[in-house]
């Protein structure tokens, strides 16, 4: 039997994720999509509590942890649409973004127990790794595109509203955790080509173009910065240590600073075609940092969160390649 203190505590996580899950729930509205691929109707995830519950009564591990996946799958789906009502309606990203925070809290918290609870089953988890990365891929999309700019719209928010009231943390919490959940699914820009697989080097560099688009909010957000640090140091103890894990916040973040400085102008270019792997952005208009899919000829095919299929294509005479 669960010792009592550890029974309280997993009860707990259970109300915690069923009430978010019941607000995120409400006011969907299945019409409202940027994209058929992640569109999911609210017939599909209203009385999906009655399964999720099965086994969380129990005190066997197995049932407790499979009741808990699904609740998660649940949390990060619902999340996703509230993050896709919030695309069409800019009014709604600030609240949007508060219920992400503590989306990716609970996210957090999950594979922190999975690390430390006694009752954990040898080999099970709390998240499935492909419910996270969706989630990872389709809220990064709505939150950085151009189209989406939901992050955008919660940060200039507050100062729209013009009550002097200080900037609300969630957006800085939202992002520094974002990069916790990078960092958990082991996205990486150093080893991004290194996939024998063609199909499975497209995946790195996609899931590596988010930390691009996110480059410039967190070079300029000293308090992102300090809340990931937090974030990743809570947990990378109970990694198996490789050289990667313990390096890859400090790699990442001066890696996004050069990003970042870069496109404003900071520094020169290197004098060389871009290729698969590099950043780069466009001459003309607002400078948008973009992670290069692949070189053909004179052109490159880059990463473009606002494409339905997130790619683009440009001339070399058209784009800036930024020295990372």
């Amino acid at each position: 039997m669960l010792p009592h203190g550890r029974h309280e505590q997993l009860d707990d996580l259970g109300v915690l994720l069923s009430a978010l899950n019941r607000r995120l729930g409400e006011g969907l509205d299945a019409s409202v999509s940027l994209s058929p691929g992640i569109a999911r109707s609210e017939e599909e995830l209203v009385g999906t509590e009655s399964e999720e519950d099965a086994g969380w009564g129990d005190f066997d591990g197995s049932a407790r942890a499979a009741s808990c996946r699904r609740r998660a799958s649940t949390m990060m789906r619902r999340m996703v649409e509230q993050l896709k009502l919030a695309a069409q309606t800019p009014a709604r990203g600030a609240g949007t973004v508060r219920q992400l925070a503590a989306v990716l809290g609970v996210l957090h918290r999950l594979r922190e127990l999975e690390m430390t609870a006694e009752w954990m089953p040898y080999g099970e988890s709390l998240i499935r790794e492909r419910d996270e990365r969706k989630f990872f891929l389709d809220a990064t999309r709505l939150l950085y595109s151009q189209q989406g700019a939901v992050m955008s719209h919660a940060a200039r928010a507050r100062k729209a509203s013009g009550d002097g009231l200080p900037a609300p943390p969630e957006p800085s919490l939202s992002a520094a955790l974002l990069l916790w959940l990078a960092w958990d699914l082991r996205v990486d820009y150093r080893n991004a080509l290194d996939a024998e697989d063609p199909l499975a080097t497209n995946e790195n560099l996609h899931a590596v173009a988010r930390l691009v688009a996110m480059a410039r909010q967190i070079a300029a957000d000293d308090e992102s910065r300090e809340k990931a640090t937090d974030a990743i140091s809570r947990h990378y103890a109970y990694y198996e240590a490789d050289g990667e894990v313990e390096t890859w916040l400090e790699a990442h973040l001066g890696w996004m600073k050069r990003i970042s400085e870069a496109a404003q102008g900071a520094s020169a270019a290197p004098r060389r075609p871009a290729d698969a792997g590099d950043v780069v952005y466009l001459k003309k208009g607002t400078p948008r940092p973009m992670m290069v899919l692949q070189q053909r000829g004179r052109s490159v095919r880059v990463v473009d969160l606002d494409e339905h299929d997130e790619q683009k294509g440009y001339g070399n005479d058209f784009i800036t390649l930024i020295d990372t």
